[in-house]
Parts: structure tokens; sequence; C-alpha cells
């Protein structure tokens, strides 16, 4: 579930390269790159949108993944980070794809409104993800920091896949204790 964020991330990504080579879109948010587009008869696409405030809203998107990878490092289990990210780059890639597809079908829509379409597609993978987690089940650590250890272990045995979680476990009610001391 938690690599499936891979999927808003790579149809960010897809759909904001689309969406700017959109006539209607550049005249409704980058008057000057549209501008500069219309004039610009030459076939180099070298620096075709020399604009900052276009490089800022397209590369707005990878300060969120830095972020994001920094946050989600340090949270998950050692033991499956190879798994999460194999999943999460195959997320990003069928996001990528999918936004493809996406842009292609929109950017023929006649009126100029598909941009509209195209951004607004990020309600999918965001409504999947919404509707994925009301199935996810508590943590450990959340069982642990409210009272139920007994739960917190069973499920632990569960994840893991064996009965000699003793260790993680008092780690974890350790780590619990630590947390509640902090002010």
């Amino acid at each position: 579930m938690a690599a499936m964020g891979g999927l808003i991330f790579g149809y960010d990504i897809g759909i904001s390269g689309g969406v700017t080579s959109m006539a209607p879109f550049l005249q409704s948010f980058f008057m000057s790159v549209y501008r500069k587009e219309a004039l610009d008869t030459s076939t180099n696409q070298y620096c075709k949108f020399d604009s900052q405030l276009l490089t800022l809203f397209t590369s707005s998107l990878y300060v969120d993944a830095l972020v994001a990878s920094v946050v989600a490092s340090h949270i998950t289990p050692y033991k499956y980070r190879g798994r999460f990210n194999v999943l999460f780059q195959l997320a990003i890639t069928i996001g990528i794809l999918f936004d493809n597809l996406v842009n292609y079908g929109t950017n023929k829509i006649s009126g100029g409104w598909g941009w509209r379409l195209s951004l607004g597609g990020a309600a999918v993978p965001a409504l999947i993800i919404l509707f994925s987690s009301m199935f996810l089940s508590d943590s450990p650590s959340s069982l642990i920091d409210r009272g139920k250890a007994e739960e917190a272990e069973q499920l632990l045995k569960k994840i893991r896949g064996v009965d000699n979680v003793k260790a993680e476990f008092d780690d974890l009610v350790e780590a619990s204790k630590a947390s509640k001391k902090v002010e």
C-alpha cells in the first residue's frame, strides 16, 4: 500500500510535463511562455520554455519526493525497504505510462479544456490510495501506544511470520516509553 503512493507521484510528474505542452494551459497560467512559443518558429526543442516560474511548477514535485523519501526512510522497517523501493518505482512507472496516455487523449479534445481533465485525473490514484487505506491494519507501535501490547505482539508475529519476536517487541515497547517522555 505504501508503495502505491508512487502512482500519484508518477502521474503528477508526467502530467506536469504534458500539460505544459498544451497551448490552452500555457495561455491560462504561463502567458509569457505561450507568447515565446508562438513566436518561435525554429525546430530546436532545447530550452524551449525558458521560464523560471514554469520550471518551479514542474520541479516542485521533485521537492515533494525528496521530503517524502527522507521521512519514509526513517519509518520503514529495514527488512522490507528493498520491496518497498521496487514497488514504489514500479508504481511510478505505471503512473507515468498512464498519464502519458491521458495526456495524449486529452490533448486531442477540442475547446482547449483537456488539460483540466489531465490535472483532475490525479484524483484517480488518490481515491485508490484513500480507499485502500481503509483496509490497512494498525501497526504494532500504534497498538502498544494505545495499551494493547498483547495484540501488538500477535500482529508482529503475523507480520514477521515467526513466533520469536521478543527482541523486536521489547524494542518497540521501549521506544514507546521513550516517546512518551518527550515533551
